[in-house]
């Protein structure tokens, strides 16, 4: 009886997750979550993304399409910039891919607080740095190359850089958080709870606040002043 109940089980779908279980080491985690999960898919091959959308639409439960592309597909200087230059440009040589010279001289709000901070960072060895992935948007490279151990880019992860702010001040550091105003939404109540509420030594660098042109309609900084009003 046990063995014939044991063969019962013995379904396609049975057999196919066996042999997932052997070639993963365990079955894939939205397949855990009961979730169907289809890919990598190509993302630059529309007529493979078209059947698996419409196989996707037509069946009874949840599915996760896995899509892979490359940021800038196409255009090779774009296909291989590793540090995002290409995110948003000025004017540019389409064949070389350099920047046309700029026709001002004017100095960013990014580029005037990155080198005050690194007079701040030299002087001062209980000052921090956090940015979550815009270290080459607000010019913080060459600190997180010089100061690496009191540098932190925590990603794409703004909440986590405001918590973690407000630990190193619980912890007799001084931290500068270098994000964009757009993004700093992202982390309202992190700025409430984890630094305004405890008085906590900590400086927000708020990037590409107002109207901000090239970067484009995500990054227009415009709600800094309504928000902020409300926290104490």
């Amino acid at each position: 009886k046990k063995s014939y109940k044991f063969f019962r089980k013995i379904t396609p779908k049975f057999l196919r997750n066996i042999l997932k279980t052997f070639v993963y080491g365990k079955l894939p985690v939205f397949s855990q979550l009961g979730y169907r999960y289809i890919g990598p898919i190509d993302g630059h091959n529309i007529k493979e993304l078209i059947k698996y959308f419409q196989y996707a639409k037509e069946q009874n439960k949840s599915i996760i399409v896995h899509i892979k592309t490359i940021k800038g597909k196409g255009y090779i200087h774009s296909e291989n910039d590793k540090i995002g230059f290409y995110h948003g440009v000025n004017s540019f040589d389409i064949n070389t891919g350099k920047e046309l010279k700029k026709s001002n001289d004017k100095t960013s709000w990014s580029k005037v607080y990155a080198r005050l901070l690194e007079c701040v960072m030299d002087e001062n060895r209980f000052t921090t740095v956090i940015h979550p992935a815009t270290g080459v948007g607000s010019y913080l490279s060459k600190i997180n190359t010089d100061y690496k151990d009191r540098s932190f880019d925590v990603g794409i992860s703004e909440e986590h850089s405001i918590t973690l702010a407000g630990g190193m001040a619980l912890n007799n550091y001084h931290p500068y958080v270098a994000i964009y105003s757009t993004f700093l939404q992202r982390a309202y109540d992190q700025v409430h709870h984890d630094i305004a509420r405890l008085d906590l030594p900590v400086t927000l660098l708020v990037d590409r606040a107002g109207l901000v042109g090239k970067d484009g309609e995500t990054h227009q900084g415009t709600l800094d002043m309504a928000f902020f009003r409300l926290i104490p």
